[in-house]
Protein backbone atom coordinates (compact mmCIF):
# COMPACT_ATOMS: atom_id res chain seq x y z
CA UNK A 1 0.00 0.00 0.00
CA UNK A 2 2.88 2.37 0.81
CA UNK A 3 4.46 1.60 -2.58
CA UNK A 4 1.22 2.54 -4.40
CA UNK A 5 0.98 5.80 -2.41
CA UNK A 6 4.61 6.63 -3.26
CA UNK A 7 3.92 6.13 -6.96
CA UNK A 8 0.88 8.46 -6.80
CA UNK A 9 2.85 11.04 -4.91
CA UNK A 10 1.90 13.01 -1.84
CA UNK A 11 -1.81 13.49 -1.26
CA UNK A 12 -2.99 16.98 -0.54
CA UNK A 13 -4.74 17.40 2.77
CA UNK A 14 -4.22 13.78 3.78
CA UNK A 15 -1.63 12.41 6.09
CA UNK A 16 0.04 9.16 5.11
CA UNK A 17 -1.08 6.27 7.33
CA UNK A 18 1.41 3.80 8.72
CA UNK A 19 0.49 0.21 8.13
CA UNK A 20 1.88 -2.46 10.38
CA UNK A 21 3.27 -5.75 9.17
CA UNK A 22 0.33 -7.60 10.69
CA UNK A 23 -2.16 -5.52 8.74
CA UNK A 24 -0.21 -6.11 5.56
CA UNK A 25 -0.61 -9.87 6.06
CA UNK A 26 -4.35 -9.72 6.89
CA UNK A 27 -5.53 -7.34 4.20
CA UNK A 28 -5.97 -9.08 0.82
CA UNK A 29 -5.03 -7.40 -2.41
CA UNK A 30 -7.69 -5.93 -4.72
CA UNK A 31 -7.36 -8.93 -7.05
CA UNK A 32 -7.93 -11.34 -4.20
CA UNK A 33 -10.95 -9.34 -3.00
CA UNK A 34 -12.49 -9.43 -6.50
CA UNK A 35 -11.94 -13.17 -6.81
CA UNK A 36 -13.50 -13.77 -3.38
CA UNK A 37 -16.58 -11.67 -4.23
CA UNK A 38 -16.96 -13.52 -7.54
CA UNK A 39 -16.85 -16.90 -5.80
CA UNK A 40 -19.42 -15.88 -3.16
CA UNK A 41 -21.76 -14.48 -5.83
CA UNK A 42 -21.53 -17.71 -7.85
CA UNK A 43 -22.30 -19.84 -4.81
CA UNK A 44 -25.28 -17.64 -3.89
CA UNK A 45 -26.59 -17.87 -7.46
CA UNK A 46 -26.28 -21.68 -7.48
CA UNK A 47 -27.99 -21.92 -4.10
CA UNK A 48 -30.89 -19.75 -5.33
CA UNK A 49 -31.25 -21.77 -8.52
CA UNK A 50 -31.21 -25.02 -6.53
CA UNK A 51 -33.89 -23.79 -4.14
CA UNK A 52 -36.07 -22.59 -7.03
CA UNK A 53 -35.74 -25.90 -8.89
CA UNK A 54 -36.50 -27.96 -5.78
CA UNK A 55 -39.44 -25.74 -4.87
CA UNK A 56 -40.86 -26.24 -8.38
CA UNK A 57 -40.42 -30.02 -8.00
CA UNK A 58 -41.64 -30.21 -4.40
CA UNK A 59 -44.85 -31.69 -3.02
CA UNK A 60 -48.24 -30.14 -3.55
CA UNK A 61 -48.63 -29.90 0.21
CA UNK A 62 -45.51 -27.73 0.55
CA UNK A 63 -43.05 -30.47 1.54
CA UNK A 64 -39.39 -29.80 0.71
CA UNK A 65 -38.43 -32.17 -2.09
CA UNK A 66 -34.77 -31.58 -1.36
CA UNK A 67 -35.19 -33.37 1.94
CA UNK A 68 -36.43 -36.45 0.06
CA UNK A 69 -34.33 -36.39 -3.11
CA UNK A 70 -31.02 -35.05 -1.83
CA UNK A 71 -28.53 -33.23 -4.04
CA UNK A 72 -27.68 -35.91 -6.58
CA UNK A 73 -29.79 -37.28 -9.41
CA UNK A 74 -32.57 -39.87 -8.96
CA UNK A 75 -32.79 -43.22 -10.73
CA UNK A 76 -35.93 -44.69 -12.31
CA UNK A 77 -36.21 -48.47 -11.96
CA UNK A 78 -38.60 -51.31 -12.70
CA UNK A 79 -38.81 -53.66 -9.72
CA UNK A 80 -40.87 -56.65 -8.75
CA UNK A 81 -42.86 -55.53 -5.70
CA UNK A 82 -43.94 -57.83 -2.86
CA UNK A 83 -46.24 -56.48 -0.15
CA UNK A 84 -46.14 -58.53 3.05
CA UNK A 85 -44.71 -61.48 1.04
CA UNK A 86 -47.59 -61.24 -1.47
CA UNK A 87 -46.50 -60.67 -5.09
CA UNK A 88 -47.96 -57.49 -6.61
CA UNK A 89 -46.23 -57.47 -10.01
CA UNK A 90 -43.69 -55.10 -11.57
CA UNK A 91 -43.84 -51.37 -10.89
CA UNK A 92 -41.96 -48.26 -11.99
CA UNK A 93 -40.29 -46.70 -8.94
CA UNK A 94 -37.81 -43.86 -8.42
CA UNK A 95 -34.73 -44.41 -6.28
CA UNK A 96 -33.22 -41.42 -4.51
CA UNK A 97 -29.60 -40.92 -3.37
CA UNK A 98 -30.81 -41.29 0.22
CA UNK A 99 -31.78 -44.91 -0.57
CA UNK A 100 -35.45 -43.99 -0.49
CA UNK A 101 -38.04 -45.03 -3.08
CA UNK A 102 -40.78 -42.89 -4.59
CA UNK A 103 -43.88 -44.80 -5.73
CA UNK A 104 -46.92 -43.41 -7.53
CA UNK A 105 -49.83 -42.86 -5.17
CA UNK A 106 -52.20 -44.75 -7.46
CA UNK A 107 -49.78 -47.71 -7.63
CA UNK A 108 -49.73 -47.88 -3.83
CA UNK A 109 -53.53 -48.03 -3.80
CA UNK A 110 -53.53 -50.67 -6.54
CA UNK A 111 -51.20 -53.00 -4.63
CA UNK A 112 -53.36 -52.82 -1.50
CA UNK A 113 -52.85 -49.70 0.61
CA UNK A 114 -56.16 -48.25 1.82
CA UNK A 115 -55.15 -44.60 2.01
CA UNK A 116 -51.37 -44.15 1.65
CA UNK A 117 -50.02 -41.12 3.52
CA UNK A 118 -46.54 -39.63 3.46
CA UNK A 119 -44.41 -36.93 1.84
CA UNK A 120 -45.74 -36.34 -1.67
CA UNK A 121 -43.40 -35.45 -4.54
CA UNK A 122 -44.73 -34.59 -8.00
CA UNK A 123 -42.73 -36.16 -10.84
CA UNK A 124 -43.82 -35.54 -14.44
CA UNK A 125 -47.22 -34.41 -13.17
CA UNK A 126 -47.79 -37.61 -11.16
CA UNK A 127 -47.89 -37.58 -7.33
CA UNK A 128 -45.39 -39.96 -5.73
CA UNK A 129 -45.03 -40.89 -2.06
CA UNK A 130 -41.78 -41.48 -0.24
CA UNK A 131 -41.73 -44.94 1.34
CA UNK A 132 -39.42 -43.72 4.13
CA UNK A 133 -42.01 -41.13 5.15
CA UNK A 134 -44.87 -43.66 5.48
CA UNK A 135 -45.54 -44.65 9.09
CA UNK A 136 -45.77 -48.38 9.71
CA UNK A 137 -43.97 -49.23 6.44
CA UNK A 138 -40.52 -50.73 5.98
CA UNK A 139 -38.79 -51.96 2.82
CA UNK A 140 -35.73 -53.83 1.61
CA UNK A 141 -34.23 -53.80 -1.90
CA UNK A 142 -33.18 -57.21 -3.20
CA UNK A 143 -30.64 -56.08 -5.80
CA UNK A 144 -29.88 -59.62 -6.91
CA UNK A 145 -33.49 -60.38 -7.85
CA UNK A 146 -34.49 -56.75 -8.57
CA UNK A 147 -37.29 -57.01 -6.03
CA UNK A 148 -38.63 -54.49 -3.53
CA UNK A 149 -39.89 -56.16 -0.36
CA UNK A 150 -42.41 -53.91 1.42
CA UNK A 151 -43.76 -54.71 4.90
CA UNK A 152 -46.80 -52.76 6.14
CA UNK A 153 -48.86 -52.84 9.31
CA UNK A 154 -52.18 -54.71 8.79
CA UNK A 155 -54.10 -51.53 9.69
CA UNK A 156 -52.79 -49.84 6.51
CA UNK A 157 -54.26 -52.54 4.27
CA UNK A 158 -57.91 -53.05 3.25
CA UNK A 159 -60.11 -55.01 5.61
CA UNK A 160 -61.98 -58.06 4.36
CA UNK A 161 -65.29 -59.44 5.58
CA UNK A 162 -66.26 -63.10 5.25
CA UNK A 163 -69.91 -64.12 5.50
CA UNK A 164 -69.91 -67.49 7.25
CA UNK A 165 -73.59 -68.08 6.49
CA UNK A 166 -73.32 -66.90 2.89
CA UNK A 167 -75.36 -64.17 1.28
CA UNK A 168 -79.07 -64.53 0.59
CA UNK A 169 -79.52 -66.93 -2.28
CA UNK A 170 -82.03 -66.51 -5.06
CA UNK A 171 -85.24 -68.20 -3.98
CA UNK A 172 -85.92 -69.51 -7.46
CA UNK A 173 -88.64 -68.57 -9.86
CA UNK A 174 -91.93 -67.60 -8.22
CA UNK A 175 -94.79 -69.05 -10.32
CA UNK A 176 -97.23 -66.46 -11.62
CA UNK A 177 -99.84 -68.86 -13.00
CA UNK A 178 -103.07 -69.42 -11.09
CA UNK A 179 -103.64 -72.86 -9.63
CA UNK A 180 -106.02 -74.92 -7.52
CA UNK A 181 -105.71 -78.03 -5.38
CA UNK A 182 -107.88 -80.50 -3.44
CA UNK A 183 -106.68 -82.86 -0.74
CA UNK A 184 -108.85 -85.47 0.95
CA UNK A 185 -108.61 -88.46 3.25
CA UNK A 186 -111.05 -91.32 4.01
CA UNK A 187 -110.62 -93.53 7.04
CA UNK A 188 -112.68 -96.30 8.61
CA UNK A 189 -112.64 -97.89 12.03
CA UNK A 190 -114.34 -101.18 13.04
CA UNK A 191 -114.38 -103.35 16.15
CA UNK A 192 -115.68 -106.87 16.77
CA UNK A 193 -118.56 -105.79 19.00
CA UNK A 194 -120.03 -103.70 16.19
CA UNK A 195 -120.27 -100.62 18.40
CA UNK A 196 -118.28 -97.52 17.45
CA UNK A 197 -117.87 -98.34 13.79
CA UNK A 198 -117.25 -95.15 11.82
CA UNK A 199 -116.37 -93.81 8.44
CA UNK A 200 -114.47 -90.51 8.57
CA UNK A 201 -113.80 -88.03 5.80
CA UNK A 202 -111.56 -84.89 5.78
CA UNK A 203 -110.73 -82.53 2.97
CA UNK A 204 -109.21 -79.19 2.09
CA UNK A 205 -109.38 -77.10 -1.06
CA UNK A 206 -107.39 -74.09 -2.19
CA UNK A 207 -107.24 -71.64 -5.06
CA UNK A 208 -104.20 -69.51 -5.76
CA UNK A 209 -104.59 -66.19 -7.58
CA UNK A 210 -101.20 -64.44 -7.88
CA UNK A 211 -100.11 -63.62 -4.33
CA UNK A 212 -103.55 -64.50 -2.89
CA UNK A 213 -104.57 -67.88 -1.53
CA UNK A 214 -108.17 -68.88 -0.80
CA UNK A 215 -108.39 -72.02 1.32
CA UNK A 216 -110.90 -73.93 3.43
CA UNK A 217 -110.84 -77.29 5.20
CA UNK A 218 -113.07 -79.50 7.33
CA UNK A 219 -113.80 -83.03 8.51
CA UNK A 220 -116.60 -85.25 9.80
CA UNK A 221 -117.44 -85.50 13.52
CA UNK A 222 -120.09 -87.40 15.51
CA UNK A 223 -123.45 -85.61 15.94
CA UNK A 224 -126.03 -85.79 18.71
CA UNK A 225 -128.06 -88.49 16.93
CA UNK A 226 -125.11 -90.89 16.78
CA UNK A 227 -124.37 -90.28 13.13
CA UNK A 228 -121.65 -88.23 11.41
CA UNK A 229 -121.71 -84.65 10.18
CA UNK A 230 -119.24 -82.47 8.25
CA UNK A 231 -117.84 -79.48 10.15
CA UNK A 232 -115.96 -76.60 8.58
CA UNK A 233 -112.70 -75.84 10.38
CA UNK A 234 -110.79 -72.87 8.89
CA UNK A 235 -111.64 -70.67 5.91
CA UNK A 236 -109.46 -67.72 4.96
CA UNK A 237 -108.04 -65.49 2.25
CA UNK A 238 -104.28 -64.85 2.61
CA UNK A 239 -102.09 -62.26 0.90
CA UNK A 240 -98.26 -62.51 1.14
CA UNK A 241 -96.07 -59.49 0.41
CA UNK A 242 -92.70 -61.11 -0.26
CA UNK A 243 -90.79 -57.83 -0.48
CA UNK A 244 -91.78 -56.59 2.98
CA UNK A 245 -92.26 -60.11 4.43
CA UNK A 246 -95.77 -59.23 5.58
CA UNK A 247 -98.84 -61.52 5.63
CA UNK A 248 -102.44 -60.33 5.71
CA UNK A 249 -105.26 -62.77 6.54
CA UNK A 250 -109.01 -62.28 6.35
CA UNK A 251 -111.15 -65.10 7.78
CA UNK A 252 -110.23 -67.69 10.39
CA UNK A 253 -106.70 -67.67 11.85
CA UNK A 254 -104.67 -68.49 14.95
CA UNK A 255 -103.31 -65.55 16.98
CA UNK A 256 -99.83 -65.90 18.45
CA UNK A 257 -99.46 -66.53 22.17
CA UNK A 258 -97.02 -64.29 24.07
CA UNK A 259 -95.95 -63.70 27.67
CA UNK A 260 -98.97 -63.69 30.06
CA UNK A 261 -101.39 -64.42 27.20
CA UNK A 262 -102.75 -67.39 25.28
CA UNK A 263 -103.25 -67.93 21.60
CA UNK A 264 -106.76 -67.62 20.25
CA UNK A 265 -108.72 -68.85 17.24
CA UNK A 266 -110.35 -65.79 15.75
CA UNK A 267 -112.51 -64.94 12.82
CA UNK A 268 -111.56 -61.51 11.50
CA UNK A 269 -108.41 -59.83 10.11
CA UNK A 270 -104.72 -60.17 10.89
CA UNK A 271 -101.53 -58.38 9.76
CA UNK A 272 -98.20 -59.97 10.74
CA UNK A 273 -94.50 -59.79 10.01
CA UNK A 274 -93.53 -63.23 8.74
CA UNK A 275 -89.80 -63.87 8.30
CA UNK A 276 -90.58 -67.40 7.16
CA UNK A 277 -91.37 -65.97 3.72
CA UNK A 278 -87.59 -65.67 3.25
CA UNK A 279 -86.02 -68.90 4.50
CA UNK A 280 -82.47 -67.54 4.05
CA UNK A 281 -82.92 -64.50 6.28
CA UNK A 282 -81.45 -64.75 9.76
CA UNK A 283 -83.62 -62.87 12.24
CA UNK A 284 -81.57 -63.64 15.35
CA UNK A 285 -78.27 -61.92 16.21
CA UNK A 286 -75.16 -63.70 15.04
CA UNK A 287 -71.61 -63.44 16.33
CA UNK A 288 -68.69 -61.63 14.67
CA UNK A 289 -64.94 -62.16 15.11
CA UNK A 290 -62.40 -59.44 14.24
CA UNK A 291 -58.65 -59.89 13.78
CA UNK A 292 -55.68 -59.06 11.56
CA UNK A 293 -52.87 -60.91 9.78
CA UNK A 294 -49.57 -59.49 8.50
CA UNK A 295 -49.01 -62.10 5.75
CA UNK A 296 -51.28 -64.29 3.59
CA UNK A 297 -52.80 -66.81 5.97
CA UNK A 298 -55.43 -69.50 6.27
CA UNK A 299 -58.10 -69.55 8.95
CA UNK A 300 -59.95 -72.59 10.27
CA UNK A 301 -63.08 -72.11 12.38
CA UNK A 302 -64.13 -74.79 14.84
CA UNK A 303 -67.47 -75.02 16.66
CA UNK A 304 -67.31 -77.23 19.74
CA UNK A 305 -64.24 -78.94 18.27
CA UNK A 306 -65.75 -79.55 14.83
CA UNK A 307 -64.38 -77.61 11.87
CA UNK A 308 -67.16 -75.70 10.12
CA UNK A 309 -65.25 -73.39 7.75
CA UNK A 310 -61.82 -72.82 6.18
CA UNK A 311 -60.86 -69.63 4.35
CA UNK A 312 -57.80 -67.91 2.86
CA UNK A 313 -57.02 -64.43 4.18
CA UNK A 314 -55.05 -61.61 2.57
CA UNK A 315 -52.77 -59.39 4.66
CA UNK A 316 -54.77 -56.84 6.64
CA UNK A 317 -57.69 -56.76 9.02
CA UNK A 318 -60.46 -59.35 8.69
CA UNK A 319 -63.94 -59.85 10.08
CA UNK A 320 -65.81 -63.15 10.29
CA UNK A 321 -69.52 -62.29 10.16
CA UNK A 322 -72.73 -64.20 10.79
CA UNK A 323 -71.36 -66.98 12.95
CA UNK A 324 -74.55 -68.81 13.93
CA UNK A 325 -75.35 -72.01 15.81
CA UNK A 326 -78.26 -73.66 17.55
CA UNK A 327 -79.33 -72.26 20.92
CA UNK A 328 -77.12 -72.50 23.94
CA UNK A 329 -73.51 -71.91 24.98
CA UNK A 330 -70.94 -72.81 22.33
CA UNK A 331 -67.13 -72.78 22.19
CA UNK A 332 -65.54 -71.35 19.06
CA UNK A 333 -61.88 -71.73 18.11
CA UNK A 334 -60.14 -69.74 15.37
CA UNK A 335 -56.82 -71.17 14.09
CA UNK A 336 -54.56 -68.93 11.95
CA UNK A 337 -51.62 -70.23 9.88
CA UNK A 338 -49.41 -67.59 8.25
CA UNK A 339 -47.11 -67.84 5.24
CA UNK A 340 -44.18 -68.97 7.43
CA UNK A 341 -46.11 -71.86 9.02
CA UNK A 342 -46.65 -70.17 12.37
CA UNK A 343 -49.92 -71.12 14.08
CA UNK A 344 -52.06 -68.98 16.38
CA UNK A 345 -55.20 -70.21 18.13
CA UNK A 346 -57.91 -68.03 19.66
CA UNK A 347 -60.82 -69.33 21.75
CA UNK A 348 -64.20 -67.66 22.23
CA UNK A 349 -67.35 -68.51 24.17
CA UNK A 350 -70.70 -67.42 22.70
CA UNK A 351 -74.33 -67.90 23.64
CA UNK A 352 -76.78 -68.34 20.76
CA UNK A 353 -80.54 -67.79 21.05
CA UNK A 354 -83.47 -67.14 18.73
CA UNK A 355 -85.29 -64.92 21.24
CA UNK A 356 -83.62 -61.54 20.52
CA UNK A 357 -83.91 -59.79 17.16
CA UNK A 358 -81.06 -58.47 15.07
CA UNK A 359 -80.53 -54.73 15.23
CA UNK A 360 -83.07 -52.89 13.11
CA UNK A 361 -85.46 -55.83 12.65
CA UNK A 362 -89.01 -55.77 13.96
CA UNK A 363 -91.62 -58.43 14.58
CA UNK A 364 -95.33 -57.79 15.03
CA UNK A 365 -98.83 -59.18 14.74
CA UNK A 366 -102.09 -57.19 14.96
CA UNK A 367 -105.31 -59.21 15.17
CA UNK A 368 -108.93 -58.12 15.35
CA UNK A 369 -111.96 -60.42 15.26
CA UNK A 370 -114.38 -62.65 17.13
CA UNK A 371 -113.45 -65.66 19.24
CA UNK A 372 -114.27 -68.97 17.58
CA UNK A 373 -116.58 -71.08 19.78
CA UNK A 374 -116.81 -74.91 19.75
CA UNK A 375 -114.02 -75.16 17.22
CA UNK A 376 -114.09 -78.63 15.62
CA UNK A 377 -117.67 -79.23 16.72
CA UNK A 378 -119.55 -76.38 15.11
CA UNK A 379 -118.92 -74.69 11.76
CA UNK A 380 -120.06 -71.11 12.30
CA UNK A 381 -120.26 -70.29 15.99
CA UNK A 382 -118.41 -67.10 17.06
CA UNK A 383 -118.21 -65.27 20.38
CA UNK A 384 -117.46 -61.68 21.45
CA UNK A 385 -115.04 -59.41 19.62
CA UNK A 386 -111.41 -59.21 20.81
CA UNK A 387 -108.18 -57.44 19.95
CA UNK A 388 -104.73 -59.00 20.24
CA UNK A 389 -101.32 -57.59 19.33
CA UNK A 390 -97.58 -57.63 19.99
CA UNK A 391 -94.71 -55.62 18.53
CA UNK A 392 -91.00 -56.13 19.12
CA UNK A 393 -88.03 -54.13 17.81
CA UNK A 394 -84.30 -54.86 17.94
CA UNK A 395 -82.63 -51.72 19.28
CA UNK A 396 -79.31 -53.55 19.10
CA UNK A 397 -78.09 -57.11 18.86
CA UNK A 398 -78.07 -57.18 22.67
CA UNK A 399 -81.41 -55.50 23.43
CA UNK A 400 -84.92 -56.12 22.05
CA UNK A 401 -87.88 -54.18 23.42
CA UNK A 402 -91.59 -54.78 22.79
CA UNK A 403 -95.19 -54.36 23.84
CA UNK A 404 -98.09 -56.78 23.94
CA UNK A 405 -101.80 -56.38 24.66
CA UNK A 406 -105.09 -58.32 24.62
CA UNK A 407 -108.48 -56.66 25.01
CA UNK A 408 -112.16 -57.57 24.94
CA UNK A 409 -115.33 -56.10 26.40
CA UNK A 410 -114.68 -55.55 30.12
CA UNK A 411 -111.18 -57.08 29.92
CA UNK A 412 -107.63 -56.08 29.06
CA UNK A 413 -104.14 -57.49 29.61
CA UNK A 414 -101.11 -55.46 28.50
CA UNK A 415 -97.46 -54.76 29.33
CA UNK A 416 -93.90 -54.25 28.04
CA UNK A 417 -91.38 -56.94 27.18
CA UNK A 418 -87.57 -56.93 26.98
CA UNK A 419 -84.94 -59.40 25.89
CA UNK A 420 -81.33 -58.77 26.96
CA UNK A 421 -78.30 -60.72 25.76
CA UNK A 422 -75.85 -61.25 28.64
CA UNK A 423 -72.85 -62.11 26.52
CA UNK A 424 -71.73 -65.70 26.97
CA UNK A 425 -73.79 -66.02 30.18
CA UNK A 426 -77.14 -66.36 28.39
CA UNK A 427 -80.27 -64.39 27.53
CA UNK A 428 -82.61 -62.66 29.99
CA UNK A 429 -86.28 -62.25 28.99
CA UNK A 430 -88.51 -59.95 31.04
CA UNK A 431 -92.18 -58.98 30.85
CA UNK A 432 -94.63 -56.94 32.87
CA UNK A 433 -98.40 -57.18 32.70
CA UNK A 434 -101.36 -55.23 34.00
CA UNK A 435 -104.82 -56.74 33.62
CA UNK A 436 -108.46 -56.16 34.47
CA UNK A 437 -111.19 -58.80 34.37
Amino acid sequence: IQDRQAERGPQVGRKPRDVSLTERRLWPSRAMQFALKKTLAARALCCCLGIVSLATWSAEEGKDAGTVLGAAKTQAMVLRVNLNTEAKGDLFVVRTPTLDFLVRTQDLKDIGFKDPEGIVVVLDGEPHISLQSMKGVSFILDEKNLALEIAADPGLLPSQALQLQGSNRIRGVIPLNDSAFVNYAISSSHNYTGAGNSLDFSAEAGWRLGDYLLMSNGNTVPDASGGRKFVRLMSSATYDDRNSLRRTVAGDFFSTSREFSNGLILGGASVSKLYGLDPYLTRSPSQNIIGSVATPSTVDIYLDGQRIRSETLKPGEFQLNDLLAYGGARDVQVVLRDAFGRVQQFSYSFYFSDQPLRQGLQEYSYNLGAIRRDYGLSSNRYGPGVFSMFHRYGLSDALTLGWRADAAKGFYNAGPTATVVLGSAGVLSMALAASKV
